[in-house]
This record gives structure tokens, sequence and C-alpha cells, in this order.
């Protein structure tokens, strides 16, 4: 008999969260922008249906089977400067507070430390209708080699960004953006290492994305 070794399944959840957040330039350094902004946990349960494949019985994979996956709080800062008018630096430093979320996958339990991102950008106006920007970060995302997810693992990654912001009117904003998310290689152990078996952990990440903006004031 021909089985299938392919799972898949379709989960759906919704979650809310508040956002408060302070924007200050200070009036000694009026070209230095200061940025603090703290988002509240979103608490989000999953209800699995659709499943296909003949072994998800096998890792416990059913119809109406729930997980929870929250959005951790996070406490976000920045800091930008124009070095001139017509070109902006920026840092910014995110932490997420993982210890008070739930975020399990739909195999398992998971039990993620706290985590971190960092980085930089730089966006430069050549004209009045072409601008452009480039960025960097890194993220410590507080995984362990027991305590992650084999169907969408979280690791650590260095991310490189870039895109030009086109300025038809005053009022319409029409961007171009991609990004390459290199994310490093890592053990997991679906169980106690003494016990389990070692998988490597690994993926990479392209993204494209194109938006516009319109101020109707």
């Amino acid at each position: 008999i021909n089985k299938s070794n392919k799972i898949s399944y379709d989960a759906v959840g919704y979650g809310q969260s508040m956002v408060f957040g302070i924007h200050a330039k200070p009036p000694v350094v009026p070209k230095l922008d200061l940025s603090l902004q703290y988002q509240t946990l979103s608490r989000i349960e999953y209800n699995v249906d659709n499943v296909k494949g003949d072994i998800a019985q096998y890792y416990d994979i059913t119809n109406d089977k729930n997980f929870r996956t929250d959005l951790p709080a996070v406490l976000n800062l920045g800091a930008g400067y124009h070095v001139l008018d017509n070109l902006y630096v920026s840092t910014s430093f995110n932490y997420y507070f993982n210890d008070f979320a739930h975020q399990d996958s739909i195999l398992s339990e998971t039990d993620y430390d706290n985590s971190w991102e960092v980085a930089l950008g730089v966006d430069y106006r050549f004209c009045k209708y072409v601008g452009a920007s480039i960025g960097a970060s890194y993220g410590n995302q507080g995984t362990t080699d027991t305590s992650n997810s084999s169907f969408n693992p979280v690791l650590d990654n260095v991310v490189i960004g870039g895109g030009f912001e086109i300025y038809p009117t005053d009022k319409l904003t029409v961007s171009l953006s991609c990004l390459y998310a290199n994310y490093f290689d890592t053990d997991y152990y679906l169980g106690s290492k003494s016990d389990s078996t070692k998988t490597v952990l690994s993926k990479d990440v392209i993204n494209a994305g194109i938006g516009i903006t319109y101020h109707f004031n």
C-alpha cells in the first residue's frame, strides 16, 4: 500500500492587542527622532481543519484540534537622525516577552526564552520624486534545541532589505521593496536528546512587496 508521507492542514485563529507609543523630537537636537512603543500580548488559539496525509494521525494532527500560538508583548525602541536634509539614518531595538506567551506548535508545547532584534537603516531622497532605502537586522529568537517547530522553524537570522519609493504627486507614494532573510541552521530534538533523533532545521526566505499610499488631506 502506497502511503503519502506529506501532511497538510488549515488552521485559523484570531487575536487582538493594544499598542501604546511615544514619539519625541528633543528641542536641543531638532534633527533627532526618538520613539518608544509597547504592544500588548495577543492571545491566539488556532482551530485545525481540512487535515490531509496518511501519517497525520501518527502526529496527533486531527480535525478540530486546538493549539495556541500567541503573539508576545513587544517593546520597541527607535532613534533616527537627519544627517543631511535628504539623508536619514535610523536604528531600532525590539524585545519580545516570550516568557508570558504560549507559542506552541501543532506538534507540541514550546518554551521559548525572551528574544530580541536590532536593526539599522538608511533612507536617501534622490530628488522630489524618488527615494531609496536599505537596512539590515539581526534577530536572536530565544529558542532551544528541544523547543522549536519542525513545521515552521524559528531560527536566529540576519535580514537584508532595500526598496524604492516613488512620489508621482504630493499625496501619492508608490513603494517597491525586497528582502532576503538568512536563517542559521540549528539542531533540533523532538523530545529529550537521549531518546530522540537529531533533525537539522533550516530555511531561507525572499520577500518582495509593493505598496501604494494616498493622503486624502
